[in-house]
C-alpha cells in the first residue's frame, strides 16, 4: 500500500514528466507554426453541411481499464462545402450521430475565412474574425502558455521537489 509521501512522490515524477513532454511538445510546435506572410487571405465564406460519416478517433476521454478496453471511439464528422467556390471545404466533429443529422437536415451556414498557403495548393478555415496575422498570434500564445508552466514547475520541481523527495 502507497503511504503518504509515496504517492506525492509519484504524483511529482508524474507531473514533471508530463512537463517535459509538454514543454518538448510545445516547442516542436511553436517551430512549425508558418508566419502570417505565408497566408494568402481568400476571404469569408458561407460553409453548407452537406455530408455526415463517421470516423473513428483516439479516446482521450477514457482512463485506465476503459482506455484499454476502448482505445477508439466514434465520432461524426459534419462536411461542408463553400458557397460560390465549391473546392473549399471544412470539416465539424460533432458531439453525437442525433445533433448531426440534425444539423445536417437544418442546412444551416458556417461563415469561415479561408487562408491559403501560398507555397503549397493547401489552404486552412478559421474563424471569420481571424486574419493570417491573429491567426498566427493565437497559436503562439498557446504553445507559448503551454511551454511557459511547463517549464514554471520543471523549475519549481528542480528548486522544491527534489529536495522533499531525497534525490
Amino acid at each position: 500500500m502507497f503511504s503518504k509521501g509515496n504517492f506525492w512522490k509519484i504524483v511529482s515524477i508524474i507531473l514533471l514528466l508530463v512537463a517535459v513532454i509538454g514543454a518538448g511538445t510545445g516547442i516542436r510546435n511553436m517551430a512549425d507554426i508558418r508566419p502570417a506572410s505565408d497566408y494568402e487571405d481568400k476571404g469569408v465564406y458561407e460553409f453548407i453541411p452537406y455530408r455526415l460519416l463517421p470516423a473513428q478517433r483516439e479516446n482521450t476521454g477514457a482512463v485506465g481499464r476503459q482506455r484499454r478496453l476502448h482505445p477508439t471511439k466514434t465520432v461524426y464528422v459534419l462536411h461542408y462545402k463553400a458557397l460560390g467556390h465549391p473546392s473549399y471545404s471544412y470539416k465539424l466533429d460533432t458531439a453525437g450521430e442525433y445533433t448531426a443529422k440534425q444539423m445536417l437536415a437544418e442546412k444551416k451556414s458556417v461563415p469561415r475565412r479561408v487562408l491559403a498557403i501560398k507555397a503549397t495548393k493547401r489552404y486552412i478555415t478559421v474563424e471569420p474574425e481571424l486574419t493570417a496575422e491573429t491567426y498566427t498570434r493565437k497559436q503562439q500564445y498557446k504553445y507559448i502558455w503551454i511551454i511557459g508552466c511547463s517549464l514554471l514547475y520543471i523549475v519549481y520541481f528542480a528548486v522544491h521537489g527534489s529536495k522533499r523527495l531525497g534525490f
